[in-house]
């Protein structure tokens, strides 16, 4: 009997060591809809032109739902995208008072990829990496935002938690190019690209599983924006990190190759000296801040430039990079010596 038991205890041990061994990680982060959302630390997130994209997988087209809502409050300056435009289950866009929907709509209970971008002053919203609607709107001032609500409204009354499965949310300092958005839309970002200011993966605790010790969803673009958790259960299927996502994960991105920028100028300097770098693009912006077609740089150390251009044909995310190497002045060194009149004497310089 006691050998029957033995053997039914070492079962049982293998059994729950087995199956927590097979556990699957957590690839997308369910939103129940009613009351739970997430909220990102306060920041400088948009400066000037950006990007805002996601996977999102609708169950419901509750009122408004945010995709996110970031701004200091109702009509503050607030910058949101919305998975649907009332109820119509068309993505919606808003920005400091101007809003437009997408002319595609949302398919419920299916993956869809969303992305909205400001560059200058034209908005543009894509669906499944197809433009999808323009309009005109001002551009958002560079403040800190507060109050940054992910699946929830900071307007009260009348609009809907999201209700809907989220992966890959990003947002980009940027406007991305369609080339680009779809480049990177079905796979994970390497780490840090050009202007990536938060990346939430959703690949976190154990999918379905008992996830209560996990406090924030992890910010991946560097930049520490770790996003607290408010209402959600952390356990079972719903408003809790799941599987599968809209993205296999660990499937890296290529590199996205646009149309490049070519940068001349000397590559090589003294201490002291300048170099003049031209670009080639219609509009430029160089990592010094200036937004010439050259730039007169006297750098002290071996120092990488580069330049974006904001032609949407150009792609802003093609870099022109060069890297100019300052060489120190050398010593020169000649021997001494002494000779009569008439005679010869070698100066061998070092």
């Amino acid at each position: 009997m006691k050998k029957i038991i033995k053997f039914f205890l070492i079962t049982a041990t293998l059994f729950l060591v087995s199956n927590k061994s097979n556990a699957q990680t957590g690839e997308t982060l369910d939103f129940d809809g009613v009351d739970d959302y997430l909220q990102a630390p306060n920041g400088v997130y948009f400066d000037g032109d950006f990007t805002i994209e996601a996977w999102v997988y609708p169950k419901n087209f509750g009122n408004w739902s945010r995709i996110i809502d970031f701004g200091n409050g109702a009509g503050n300056n607030c910058v949101l995208l919305a998975s649907t435009y009332g109820t119509s289950g068309a993505p919606g866009f808003y920005v400091g008072g101007a809003q437009f929907q997408a002319t595609t709509p949302l398919i419920l209970n299916q993956w869809n990829h969303v992305a909205a971008t400001l560059r200058g002053t034209l908005a543009t919203i894509y669906v499944n990496g197809v433009a999808a609607g323009t309009s005109t709107f001002p551009v958002p001032a560079n403040v800190t935002r507060t109050l940054c609500y992910i699946g929830k409204s900071n307007w009260g009354s009348g609009d809907a938690n999201l209700g809907a499965k989220m992966d890959e949310l990003r947002i980009w300092s940027r406007a991305l190019c369609q080339s680009e958005i779809q480049n990177n839309m079905s796979c994970e970002l390497p780490t840090s690209p050009l202007g990536l200011r938060l990346y939430y993966k959703f690949n976190q605790g154990t999918a379905s599983g008992s996830n209560a010790g996990i406090t924030s969803v992890t910010d991946l673009s560097g930049n520490g924006y770790n996003a607290s958790f408010y209402n959600f259960s952390k356990t079972g299927s719903v408003s809790n990190f799941i599987a599968p996502g809209a993205v296999t994960s660990g499937s890296t991105c290529s590199a996205f190759n646009g149309n490049s920028i070519n940068i001349t100028g000397s590559t090589n300097i003294c201490v002291g000296q300048s170099t003049t770098l031209t670009a080639t693009a219609s509009t430029y912006t160089w990592s010094t801040g200036l937004n010439t077609s050259s730039i007169v740089v006297s750098p002290t150390i071996t120092t990488s430039y580069t330049v974006t251009s904001s032609n949407p044909a150009i792609c802003s995310a093609t870099l022109g990079i060069i890297t100019v190497t300052v060489n120190a002045i050398p010593t020169v060194a000649v021997n001494s010596g002494s000779i009569c009149a008439g005679k010869s004497f070698t100066m061998s310089a070092s």
